[in-house]
């Protein structure tokens, strides 16, 4: 009878703190370590992308990083290229987005003078920020060392290795001639004395032209209270109209950069600022379309997925953090998971709590999907398989051995394990897909989360 059996066992309850790619070359993150980053005993704060492992590769911000070695960092999105800037040593650096090398150039800037390879390419990550691999900050600044005790990257400035200049020649030593034998020597002939070239008298100058009066150019009072709201509230919460926000901030930047680029129009510096505050942090028009997409309406939500959804941002109220939202294409994919997981449990014998254990120790990872790759593709079963390179699904995994399906009860046990509260708790979620698999005994239910930030 419903409710009348006790538990058969002990849920199993998997940490899931595996997190997918954020990109296609991007492979698994690891956050669970803080990362201290010090610049010559000096530590470096770091805001919303802090430094992380991945592969056993340290991965760190660039943007923060070279600006606490007082470097200039620029972006140009036409290429999706970070200009780093070392007055000190005349030297620019230039690094592009999913490419495994960054050119140096010196003072002329017409051709580099050093391309060094990297063995892993600088990406965007989700919080729209570019991470390069540690190396890479050796190969700009100095000496690099990573302490794995206190977690902490080590920069000291040192000499980096230059291309050499070529010697100039030198000009060949001329001896003195030598007498000959029985020859009395010749004397050395007095030099030519040259007269003096006449002073030219300078020409007088020419009359100096009148300056052309530039055309001035301003944003519209509509324009300029449009990126004032956007300032100040930031972008919608919901992503059409995010989308839609984005895709104007971009037109009246473009405007304004096609006006500052001629140099017969002067421009109203206070435009500048605005448009640089407005654009700040802001998603990419793609990641919104992502975001539209998982918010468009599927199937209909359960009463058991809208409890446990109820129950996440209870929980995320309580800390101050913002509601997440139910996405149906995420519920979707949940539910595809829910049943992977159900068969991969069996298929390594995973039938309780200690096998479940032992499984793990014995290698097998419930986080990898059966065709072996990550969560991230369920987004193929979806139709969205064009956002996968935009996807970071977190993930929770748990199966519970009752009569009863009960989310309240699956929450608990996820509120109880610090890996999946952690997930639960991610500030910068956005959206939350909920699933489970009932067995035909209905005495089995595997359950699984997957957050989006």
């Amino acid at each position: 009878m419903k409710g009348s059996l006790t538990k058969k066992a002990t849920a199993a309850v998997l940490a899931a703190a595996l997190l997918a790619s954020a990109s296609p070359a991007q492979a698994t993150e690891s956050h669970a370590r803080d990362i201290t980053i010090t610049v010559d005993g000096r530590t470096i704060p770091q805001t919303d992308q802090k430094a992380f492992i991945k592969d056993g590769r340290t991965m760190v911000p660039l943007r923060t990083v070279m600006e606490g070695l007082k470097m200039n960092v620029n972006w140009v999105e036409s290429n999706r290229s970070i200009f780093v800037s070392d007055t000190a040593k005349n030297l620019t650096y230039v690094f592009y987005a999913d490419k495994p090398y960054f050119n140096v150039y010196g003072t002329t800037g017409k051709e580099p003078i050093r391309k060094v390879n990297l063995d892993v390419a600088p990406y965007i990550t989700v919080n729209n920020r570019v991470v390069v691999p540690l190396r890479a900050i050796g190969e700009t600044y100095g000496k690099v060392d990573w302490n794995n005790d206190t977690s902490t990257v080590a920069i000291t400035a040192g000499q980096v290795a230059q291309p050499s200049t070529p010697a100039k020649p030198t000009t060949p030593t001329v001896k003195p001639p030598v007498a000959q034998p029985n020859k009395p020597a010749q004397p050395t002939p007095a030099p030519s004395v040259k007269p003096s070239e006449p002073t030219i008298k300078p020409t007088p100058s020419e009359p100096s032209k009148p300056s052309v009066k530039k055309e001035k150019k301003a944003l519209s009072n509509e324009e300029r209270t449009f990126l004032k709201g956007i300032i100040a509230n930031g972008l919608s919460d919901k992503a059409s109209e995010a989308k839609a926000q984005v895709v104007r901030i971009n037109e009246i930047k473009d405007k304004y950069v096609g006006w500052a680029n001629n140099p017969a129009i002067e421009c109203e510096e206070v435009d500048n600022d605005l448009i640089l505050d407005a654009v700040r942090g802001k998603p990419d028009v793609e990641l919104l379309s992502f975001y539209e997409a998982l918010e468009a309406p599927r199937k209909p939500f359960t009463a058991d997925q809208l409890r446990m959804l109820e129950l996440i941002n209870a929980a995320r109220a309580e800390h101050g953090l913002k509601p997440v939202k139910l996405s149906p294409a995420l519920c979707e994919g949940a539910d595809i998971r829910a049943r992977e997981y159900d068969i991969d449990q069996k298929r390594v014998g995973a039938v309780d709590y200690n096998s479940h254990m032992k499984a793990k120790a014995n290698g097998w990872n419930p986080h990898i999907r059966l065709d072996g790759t990550e969560p991230t593709t369920v987004l193929k079963d979806l139709g969205l398989s064009q956002f996968i390179s935009k996807a970071t699904l977190w993930e929770n995994l748990a199966t519970i051995f009752t009569d009863e399906n009960n989310p309240d009860e699956i929450f608990n046990m996820w509120m109880n394990s610090p890996g999946h509260k952690a997930n639960i708790l991610y500030p910068n979620h956005k959206y939350v897909g909920v699933g489970y698999d009932t067995q035909e005994d209905n005495v089995e239910t595997e359950w699984a989360l997957e957050f989006q930030p």
